[in-house]
């Protein structure tokens, strides 16, 4: 059952995980070990937390005062913290939504 989150719910959970991604994760380099079901080789591959990477982790677009989409993933991060305070807009689009 899906579930829909109105804007306010939904900018708290985003504040919180950015929070939590800006401690937990954020410059930090991760190496990724799994089994392969298709050949079952053992395989790798490394990946690291920078704060351009959260926004397309939460799939959310910042929006400016007219309404156009912030392509910046950088000034993203940055503002999203303080975001909740200054009430900025932004665009959920499916995101809204918990499957």
């Amino acid at each position: 059952m899906k579930r829909t989150y109105t804007k306010k719910e939904a900018l708290c959970i985003i504040t919180n995980a950015a929070k939590e991604y800006a401690m937990r994760l954020e410059g930090v380099n991760y190496l990724f070990i799994y089994r392969n079901r298709e050949n079952n080789r053992i395989e790798f591959f490394e990946s690291i937390f920078l704060p351009r990477n959260y926004q397309h982790l939460t799939g959310i677009e910042l929006l400016d005062s007219e309404g156009n989409i912030k392509k910046n993933a950088a000034f993203f991060m940055k503002n999203v913290l303080p975001m909740h305070s200054k009430k900025r807009r932004f665009n959920s689009g499916r995101m809204g939504q918990r499957r």
